[in-house]
């Protein structure tokens, strides 16, 4: 009988965070923002409920296979956030697809949060917070009129528009 209520607790959570991640996978990235906080609290709760688990469960596959499945998560939620911020630009986008090897359109009704799990951007975690940095120093050098998509010949032409170039 205490088995069998094990049982039930251990499968009971896990099939709750199979079911919400299956659900998160589907949320299109444009909405991803505005969902993150309740995101966040959910796998906060998942994570505390596991780790209230009785110590008999640890070792059972089906325990370390639900641990890992949270703690993925847990380990997803920054780089998330990272890359939902205004400040990241289609040029980011190319960068992480080189880093990652996969390319995914960022067609706003294709692209959903299931690309990027499925992409195990935890794996590539020092390679998205090198892009990061390059970003951050970007924008510290930036002023309101900063553009960091804009080209360096742009600018160039921006300083020769004022010229009439003459050819001897």
């Amino acid at each position: 009988n205490k088995e069998i209520k094990l049982c039930e607790q251990l499968y009971g959570l896990y099939s709750e965070v199979i079911e919400t991640i299956d659900t998160w996978r589907l949320v299109l990235w444009a909405d991803v923002p505005g969902q993150l906080e309740d995101m966040r609290k959910k796998v906060d709760s998942f994570s505390g409920r596991c780790a209230k688990m009785p110590r008999k469960l640890r070792d059972w596959p089906a325990y370390v296979e639900l641990k890992k499945r949270i703690d993925d998560f847990v380990d997803f939620f920054p780089l998330v956030e990272s890359l939902s911020a205004p400040s990241i630009k289609p040029r980011h986008w190319g960068e992480l697809m080189k880093v990652t090897g996969k390319t995914w359109d960022m067609d706003g009704f294709n692209f959903k949060l299931k690309v990027l799990l499925d992409a195990a951007l935890p794996r590539y975690v020092e390679d998205i917070e090198e892009i990061k940095q390059v970003k951050a120093k970007y924008c510290r050098f930036c002023d309101n009129d900063y553009d960091p998509d804009r080209d360096e010949h742009d600018e160039e032409d921006d300083h020769d528009s004022g010229h009439e170039h003459h050819e001897d």
